[in-house]
């Protein structure tokens, strides 16, 4: 068996987070924000599914012909900058739109600055979003990567966001359970090897937590790039996400089983 599942019984208060979102940052350890910090949504990049980037003011510039699209928001970690060559594309072949908040510049996350200054900035491209007609209002997704995955599965708000999934997670700060959320972890990943934290202690009915044998830290998606393993984290991805499941080889690697794959079609389609 390659993945471990947990979903266990909702908390009675519905909603399960060890610490409160409000003194994350304090748990962060993060300074203050540099000068140049800007909150402006402006600055985002956004990638239609057939191209980009283009700043997220001007999306409707790759306005796709056909009807309406689903959108993820998309927070990478500073520390490994090759994840989004792979994730972004993947999203882009499902026909997803994707959104990379600015974060003072860098377009990725590291610890300069706390989870509230962060959480600010995801939720004006939230907003920013909500005005894009031609994006699915109901299927606007958080997902985050590393340390943006972090951030992401505390996120302290559900509009305008469907579910939440973290890529490369250790849940250090808690786990917001009134968004949906999907986690993955490699029981071998190097860089998680000394985070005493895991997803799983959060187990609820609202949240699916995959962990399976693999060191690949940057949680690859496409069959073509090398060491990963496409065959569970971007199948399981595609089926979360309500859309058709890619028709990747299923020689090699770890592989999504049929059980997990039935929790995921009925978890992403909860309301």
């Amino acid at each position: 068996m390659t993945s471990r599942r947990w979903r266990g019984a909702l908390a009675a208060s519905g909603l399960l987070v060890t610490m409160a979102v409000q003194d994350a940052a304090a748990q962060d350890g993060a300074v203050p924000a540099p000068p140049d910090w800007n909150l402006e949504a402006s600055r985002a990049l956004f990638y239609a599914p057939g191209g980009g980037p283009v700043p997220l003011p001007r999306a409707d510039s790759l306005r796709p012909s056909g009807g309406s699209v689903p959108a993820v928001v998309y927070v990478p970690s500073c520390s490994t900058p090759q994840s989004p060559d792979d994730h972004i594309p993947f999203l882009q072949e499902l026909g997803v739109a994707v959104v990379v908040p600015n974060f003072g510049g860098e377009n990725c996350v590291d610890q300069r600055v706390s989870y509230d200054l962060r959480h600010k900035e995801i939720a004006r491209v939230g907003e920013v979003l909500s005005r894009l007609r031609w994006i699915d209002q109901d299927r606007v997704y958080l997902m985050g990567h590393a340390i943006g995955a972090d951030v992401v599965l505390i996120y302290p708000d559900r509009e305008p966001y469907r579910a939440v999934i973290g890529l490369a997670a250790a849940c250090p700060v808690g786990l917001n359970t009134e968004l949906t959320a999907l986690t993955f972890r490699g029981l071998e990943d190097p860089v998680l090897a000394n985070r005493n934290t895991r997803c799983t202690t959060y187990g609820n009915s609202n949240s699916l937590h995959l962990e399976f044998v693999s060191r690949d830290h940057m949680m690859r998606m496409t069959p073509s790039t090398p060491g990963g393993s496409p065959t569970l984290v971007g199948r399981a991805v595609a089926i979360f996400l309500g859309l058709a499941e890619p028709g990747y080889p299923m020689s090699g690697g770890p592989r999504l089983s049929d059980e997990d794959a039935r929790d995921l079609r009925q978890l992403g389609n909860d309301d």
